[in-house]
C-alpha cells in the first residue's frame, strides 16, 4: 500500500516553496558567481581561483530546487533533476580530485589538552588533499554507477513484467 502525504495539498505546496527557495538560492549564486551582482573590491578574495566551485554549487542547488517542485507533478523530471544534481556535484569533487587547477587545501587541527583549546588550520600538500578528494571521487563514481545500474536493471525488469502475452492465463 502507497501512501498519499506526497499527494497532500499540504506537502504540494510546501514542496513548491521549498524548491523555489532553493531554485533562487541557486540561480542567485550562480549569478554572483559570473559576476551579475559586480564588486566593490571591500569583499575577501575567494578561496579557489576560478568561480567553478560556486557554479557547482549554485547548479546543485538548481537542479535540487527543480526536482523539489517537480516531485508531486512529474515524477520523471524530477527524477532527472535528481540525476543533474547528483552528476554536477559528484564531478565537482572529480575536479578537486583530478583536475589540473592549482589548488591550496588546508587541515584544521583542534587540541584540548590544555585548559584552553585551541584550534588552527594549517597548509598541506596539494597530493595530500587530492588524494583525500580521490578517495571520495571514486567511492562516488562507484556508487553513482551502481545506482544508474540499478535503475537501468529495474526499469526493464519492470518493462519485461508488463509484457506479459494476453492468451496466456497462467502468466
Amino acid at each position: 500500500m502507497k501512501s498519499n502525504i506526497a499527494m497532500s495539498p499540504t506537502v504540494r505546496i510546501l514542496s513548491v516553496l521549498i524548491g523555489s527557495l532553493m531554485l533562487a538560492a541557486g540561480l542567485v549564486v550562480i549569478a554572483a558567481a559570473l559576476g551579475a551582482f559586480g564588486s566593490d573590491g571591500a569583499t575577501e578574495a575567494p578561496r579557489t581561483n576560478t568561480p567553478i566551485f560556486v557554479m557547482i554549487v549554485g547548479a546543485v542547488f538548481s537542479f535540487t530546487g527543480a526536482g523539489v517542485i517537480a516531485h508531486t507533478f512529474l515524477r520523471k523530471f524530477a527524477a532527472a533533476c535528481g540525476l543533474c544534481a547528483m552528476a554536477i556535484f559528484v564531478a565537482g569533487i572529480n575536479w578537486f580530485a583530478f583536475g589540473t587547477e592549482d589548488l591550496k587545501f588546508t587541515k584544521r587541527t583542534t587540541s584540548a589538552a590544555t585548559a584552553l583549546s585551541s584550534t588552527g588550520r594549517t597548509a598541506i600538500e596539494a597530493s595530500e588533499g587530492r588524494m583525500m578528494f580521490g578517495i571520495v571521487a571514486i567511492a562516488l563514481d562507484a556508487l553513482v554507477l551502481a545506482g544508474l545500474i540499478h535503475s537501468v536493471r529495474s526499469n526493464s525488469n519492470r518493462g519485461a513484467k508488463r509484457k506479459k502475452p494476453l492468451n496466456n492465463p497462467s502468466l
